[in-house]
């Protein structure tokens, strides 16, 4: 049952007065001794811009491949940054291409554990829940390319979904896919446990260091220059989160690294009788928000539909950036309404704590992995998109490959930093999207139907404004508009057409693109081809 309005309103200033920042909150569990150079070197192998949980997998990689001439540089101190905040959820039930790389930092984990290291690492399975037919179909197409390529994933009903979590309320659910491999961990502890078997084989940590700029000669490394002075390199790796985008800027040529921090938040609460540490997460995406059990509690976050992106009235983000993170809970307390109503004992939480976070986000919600076009030996390592945890181990092993091979060893397509324009590195353009892109974590990944609405309009044709007037829905490739379809009952007035909802059954735009294929097949179509791509062929 939601809460009245004065209810909430008592409730709010309840919540304003008792949550703190976890940014505040040790949840440390393991202490591990990382080595401190209180001077930097003048040269080295690979420099590493960042001393989050990736900086701390790649190095740790590099050097099980026998490079231990590596210089980490953090402007703060190692682990200090916002990779060790947020779920710790690992999570399999994705794509093939972030599947592996997550099942190996899960590997990877486990073999942390093996060694001694405290770090929370727990299979307790997650349970992904559908509240409507279209979310099942979803779920269903998830499964029929999961299976078949190697992921243990099982459709279930609500008798079942309540067996495995009891505190679930499961009364208007549909079903949901159990996933009993994902599991949950410490972020903390797997950042600081990375960093110290890095430290012990060989790379060197450099603290409250800020890097002034990146030296390049003829478009390729040649050293990085610091407050500590200068250091030369052959490699230099961008793992710098939130201040990516700063630091791609700190070279020349710059280096576009499109990614924008927004305000991630999530709620802890005391302990509550009866939650077992084994019980499983929930994702319940038709209310865009997760829970996980923690100390006994719980942790609830979402990803919203209009997310708020930090630090928008600053060119850059402020060195004491931590106090720009408001706890507001206005703007969380829908979805943790949603919250205590999946969860019921939620409701007898006291004085639950909210934290906001900033995490890193990319245009299209995919990590931004490789080579830079722009300079030789200039790598990237960012873009987590709210969970740096459960790619840190398998992006570490990645990029090391990629470093020590000169190619990747995998397919990383989907993740190159190569996709993107120029323009995809615009600030303005970067907000826009990250208040849109975070939501699309949870959204229903209809087929040909995901246009954003967001931050469009970057490249257009010369004849847009004389398509649109013909009834031209548009869609994007690389930031250029160009027309899907025509929507033939459009008479010229009022607002332009759009994209109608999605579905998984005949679209209502379907008609409209038969009419344009016997168009162009029994008489005349006339194409735009403006945003295609043109080669020119020269002969010398």
């Amino acid at each position: 049952m939601f809460l009245t309005r004065w209810q909430k309103r008592l409730y709010l200033k309840k919540l304003n007065r008792w949550s703190i920042s976890l940014s505040n909150c040790d949840c440390t569990r393991t202490h591990s001794t990382i080595s401190h150079e209180p001077v930097l070197p003048t040269q080295a192998q690979v420099v590493i811009c960042g001393t989050g949980v990736v900086a701390n997998s790649l190095a740790y990689h590099l050097v099980e491949n026998g490079w231990s001439d590596i210089v980490l540089i953090d402007q703060g101190k190692p682990c200090g940054g916002t990779s060790h905040f947020g779920s710790g959820t690992l999570g399999l039930f994705k794509p093939i291409a972030e599947r592996n790389i997550i099942k190996y930092s899960i590997k990877l984990y486990r073999q942390l554990e093996a060694k001694g290291y405290d770090i929370g690492l727990k299979q307790c399975g997650s349970l992904n829940l559908a509240q409507t037919k279209d979310r099942m179909i979803a779920l269903k197409r998830r499964i029929a390319y999961s299976s078949p390529t190697g992921l243990h994933c099982e459709m279930l009903g609500k008798n079942e979904l309540k067996r495995l979590h009891p505190f679930l309320n499961t009364d208007d659910l549909e079903g949901g896919v159990w996933v009993p491999e994902d599991g949950v961990a410490n972020p903390q502890a797997i950042c600081k446990s990375l960093a110290k078997l890095a430290s012990e084989g060989g790379a060197h940590y450099v603290t409250n260091c800020h890097i002034e700029k990146v030296v390049t000669e003829e478009d390729r490394i040649k050293g990085v220059h610091t407050s500590r002075g200068f250091i030369y390199c052959e490699y230099f790796v961008n793992c710098a989160g939130m201040w990516a985008r700063e630091v791609g800027n700190l070279c020349s040529p710059k280096v576009r690294v499109p990614v924008y921090p927004a305000e991630h938040f999530y709620v802890t609460t005391s302990p509550l009788p009866g939650i077992g540490v084994d019980l499983p997460c929930i994702r319940d995406f038709d209310s865009h928000i997760y829970a996980r059990e923690y100390n006994s509690g719980f942790l609830v976050g979402g990803f919203e539909k209009t997310a708020k992106p930090a630090f928008l009235n600053m060119k850059l983000i402020p060195p004491d950036w931590k106090k720009d993170m408001p706890l507001d809970w206005k703007h969380f307390m829908p979805y943790w309404e949603k919250a205590m109503s999946r969860i019921p004992i939620l409701k007898d939480a006291v004085y639950p704590t909210l934290a906001n976070s900033p995490d890193t986000f990319t245009p299209n919600g995919k990590w931004i992995l490789g080579e830079t076009p722009e300079i030789d030996n200039y790598f990237v390592a960012v873009g987590m998109n709210g969970n740096p945890l459960q790619g840190a181990g398998g992006i570490g092993k990645a990029m090391a490959e990629w470093i020590i091979e000169g190619k990747p060893t995998q397919e990383h397509l989907a993740f190159d930093v190569q996709r993107f324009l120029d323009l995809h590195n615009n600030r303005m353009y970067l907000q826009e999207r990250t208040k849109e892109v975070v939501g699309r974590h949870y959204s229903i990944p209809y087929p040909h139907q995901n246009e954003y609405k967001n931050a469009r309009k970057l490249r257009c044709s010369p004849l847009f404004s004389v398509l649109e007037k013909r009834g031209a829905v548009f869609g994007t490739r690389m930031g250029y508009e160009r027309p899907l379809y025509f929507d033939t009952t459009y008479n010229g007035k009022g607002s332009p057409p759009e994209m109608p909802p999605g579905t998984f059954y005949k679209p209502k735009f379907f008609d409209f693109m038969l009419e344009e294929y016997y168009a162009c097949r029994e008489t005349v179509g006339i194409i735009d081809m403006s945003s295609f791509s043109k080669m020119k062929i020269q002969v010398f």
